[in-house]
This record gives C-alpha cells, sequence and structure tokens, in this order.
C-alpha cells in the first residue's frame, strides 16, 4: 500500500486548525505585534519595538525568539522604512 494508506504516515494527513478570532479577542491595542497562531506559542503576544527586529530560534542573535523547529536561526527581519514596516 502507498505512503496514504500506512499508518506511520496519517498524520501527515493531519492538519491542526487554530481559530484566530479568539487570539485576537485577548490581545489589548496599541502597540504593533506578531501573534502566535500555532505551535507551543500560541497566542503569545510579541510587541515590535524599534526600527528594526530580527526573528528566528537563536537567542544569541535574535530580538523575537521563537521555539519551532519550522523557524531558523536566523529567519527574518523587519524593518521601519518611510514609516511603516
Amino acid at each position: 500500500m502507498g505512503p496514504v494508506g500506512d499508518k506511520e504516515d496519517s498524520s501527515l494527513r493531519n492538519t491542526r486548525v487554530t481559530r484566530t478570532q479568539t487570539v485576537v479577542n485577548r490581545i489589548s491595542g496599541g502597540t504593533e505585534c506578531l501573534v502566535a497562531i500555532y505551535g507551543v506559542q500560541v497566542g503569545r503576544k510579541f510587541d515590535i519595538r524599534g526600527d528594526t527586529i530580527r526573528i528566528g530560534r537563536d537567542p544569541e542573535t535574535n530580538d523575537l525568539v521563537l521555539e519551532a523547529d519550522s523557524v531558523s536561526r536566523r529567519h527574518a527581519r523587519i524593518r521601519m522604512l518611510d514609516g511603516n514596516r
């Protein structure tokens, strides 16, 4: 039987859905932020402050550290440019 029928691969077909509205309702407004919508940090709000914010797994080189295997050590950077991010 192919990969679809194997018991080991059945977890690959499952998708976890997070209702983002529930997470958004818990956030107080006013500050630019990112909110984790899945993973171990689901619902956690990360405020964005300053002209540049570095995002990744490595706490030595990032301002915002995400604990997920799908995030690289130096995953992304958000910069202020002409008053916009």
